[in-house]
């Protein structure tokens, strides 16, 4: 057995203070390709993930409306979270010191919006001294795609879509700020700078990541 071989399925509840027409334009782009494969909500792992991470009777609640109206009409209030990815193969990178996912990501939620498809893409977390990061880059296809990074209080976005830029590019900085953030416990989103996507995409795609990229 190699006992540095970690791999796990799992469910990413990502909960973060966000534009909600941002998170709205990125559920409809998404919601509008029809060729994107379904999620099957009804397997054991998704049941039990979705159960341990908002309780039974929440859980149920979503299932039941899923299977009647193929969305939930009102999410239940245990349900806090900006983007829900429903399956996600993740696999330890010793060299990188971090868990990475690999094959096709079931997308939840977007928002308030149910998604429930397959897309291609990248996640990536690490554990660092100076602060744990998130890499998550969505692609449904060649030109929808989104990405999010977080690191140290601030959380970086980009998309294929010019409309979804341009809404974060415009906000305030008072708006992208959150209102319980402090000098201690920052937090505050914006636009990704220039290269940090590409470069994102080299290390994934590299077979010799460079550690000390960001």
């Amino acid at each position: 057995m190699d006992s540095g071989k970690v791999d796990i399925d799992a469910i990413l509840a990502l909960d973060f203070y966000f534009s909600p027409e941002a998170l709205k334009m990125m559920s409809d782009e998404i919601r509008a390709i029809p060729t994107l494969k379904a999620v099957n909500l009804n397997t054991d792992f998704y049941k039990k993930g979705m159960k341990d991470l908002i309780g039974e009777a929440a859980a149920n609640q979503i299932n039941e409306e899923m299977g009647l109206y193929g969305t939930s009409k009102s999410l239940p209030k245990e349900y806090s979270y900006q983007l829900l990815l429903n399956d996600v193969k993740l696999h330890w990178n010793e060299p990188t010191s971090s868990f990475r996912s690999k094959g096709k990501i079931g997308i939840g939620f977007v928002g308030q919006q149910a998604i429930n498809v397959y897309v291609d893409g990248f996640v990536e977390i690490q554990r660092r001294r100076s602060g744990d990061m998130i890499d998550v880059y969505l692609k449904a296809d060649e030109s929808t795609w989104y990405y999010f990074s977080y690191f140290k209080g601030v959380l970086m976005t980009q998309a294929g879509n010019i409309g979804y830029n341009t809404l974060i590019s415009n906000l305030k900085l008072k708006d992208r700020k959150h209102p319980q953030a402090t000098i201690r416990t920052p937090y505050t989103y914006m636009i990704a700078v220039e290269d940090r996507l590409g470069r994102f995409l080299q290390r994934m795609n590299s077979d010799n990541p460079d550690e000390e990229n960001k």
